[in-house]
């Protein structure tokens, strides 16, 4: 079988040279979730996971703290 899902991560925006520490990134926390689903690669016979697809990051600025991140897994 196949299954594709789209994971979302919310956290709270924010400049990034001043709340670095303060606000929680979810690009960062997908990045986490993202590599605890691949670590379930083969804890069944034939069970694979692909993150990919599109990847989307809001606010998409380099000096914002994202306060929502996601992607599709197959």
């Amino acid at each position: 079988g196949l299954g594709v899902a789209r994971l979302t991560v919310q956290g709270r925006t924010g400049h990034a040279g001043i709340d670095h520490d303060a606000r929680p990134n979810a690009l960062t926390a997908l990045a986490r979730a993202l590599l605890a689903l691949e670590a379930l690669e083969g804890a069944r016979e034939g069970l694979t996971v692909s993150p990919g697809g599109r990847l989307a990051c809001d606010p998409p600025s380099v000096h914002s703290i994202p306060a929502l991140a996601g992607c599709d897994v197959e």
